[in-house]
């Protein structure tokens, strides 16, 4: 009996060592990870930091070295995907403090709780700033016979807060967009793209945002969209850019992964509906087009008098 004891704890110490050693071995063996998340994975650190002159040794190597091994660990990919099933199945958590786990399936991009719970409000005196600013970008573009407009996307919370977690309190107060619209509802240049989507997702006609993902959706693209095409028209000359009646489109779903499901789920990725509006391309790329993340698309539409410049964050 006492051997048998023995045993199962000679087991149990070789089954643990084989666990804790086996993302190290699976690193070595060639089952890295694989990033699926939208940033560069860590890479391997040099030994010497080399400059034009000189040659030292590098003095972080060690917490470069742990930075990429948290990186490329054999089974990373399903042992952060267990770990997330885990805490959001069983606690209603995320285990990535950039996501947040709401309610009924939806996540949230973390830094944009700040903002919603008044944490992070600006002065007046910022707000009036921001206000004296985009004053004087249109006066520039007057000037320069440019029609300048300004709206700001409004974070996913900010339309959908009944989904974020019960913990996690709205301001009581207005917030900094709130704030800005306030100062700026006069102002023929402004617009209000948060109200647009807050009366459309009232209509309950379909979501405007992707459940597992930062951005809108197509269908609240084109809420915006339509918004943009009524302000230009009462504003410029002979404006022939008519906003386009979701009724009569042919709407057909898809499905696609998020960019907060694919922090919290690389190896299994959960599916979101997005919605394609059956709209002809009636535009082509200047120049070879990666993804819609580029710093800088340039595109041509045949037939048309106006061009446009959009600067986006």
């Amino acid at each position: 009996m006492k051997l048998f004891k023995q045993m199962c704890v000679v087991a149990y110490i070789i089954l643990v060592a084989l666990c804790c050693s086996l993302p190290f071995f699976g690193m070595i063996f060639g089952w890295g990870a694989k990033s699926t998340e939208n940033r560069a994975m860590t890479a391997l650190p040099d030994l010497y930091a080399v400059t034009e002159d000189t040659i030292a040794p590098n003095l972080a190597f060690t917490e470069e070295l742990g930075e990429y091994y948290s990186d490329h660990f054999g089974f990373r990919q399903e042992l952060v995907t267990a770990d997330s099933w885990l805490n959001e199945n069983f606690f209603g958590r995320s285990s990535n403090s950039r996501v947040t786990v709401g309610r009924d399936g939806w996540f949230f991009l973390s830094q944009t709780a700040d903002d919603y719970t008044g944490s992070s409000d600006l002065s007046e005196r910022g707000i009036y700033r921001l206000s004296r600013t985009l004053d004087l970008m249109n006066r520039y573009c007057a000037d320069a016979n440019i029609t300048f407009l300004f709206f700001v996307a409004p974070n996913k919370n900010s339309v959908y807060p009944q989904y974020m977690p019960w913990n996690i309190r709205v301001s009581p107060t207005a917030g900094n967009l709130d704030r800005l619209t306030g100062a700026m509802r006069a102002k023929l240049y402004y617009l209000d793209v948060k109200s647009v989507l807050v009366k459309k997702a009232a209509e309950k006609s379909g979501n405007l945002y992707l459940k597992n993902d930062s951005h809108w959706n197509n269908i609240g693209a084109l809420a915006a969209y339509n918004a943009i095409q009524d302000n230009l028209n009462c504003r410029v000359r002979n404006y022939d850019y008519l906003p386009i009646d979701q009724s009569k489109l042919y709407i057909s779903q898809y499905l696609v992964t998020g960019d907060l499901t694919a922090m919290l789920y690389p190896a299994a990725q959960k599916k979101d509906v997005q919605y394609d509006l059956g709209l002809p391309r009636s535009f082509s790329s200047s120049k070879p087009l990666n993804n819609l993340m580029d710093s800088e698309l340039n595109t041509t539409c045949q037939g048309r008098y106006y061009s446009l410049m959009c600067y986006r964050d």
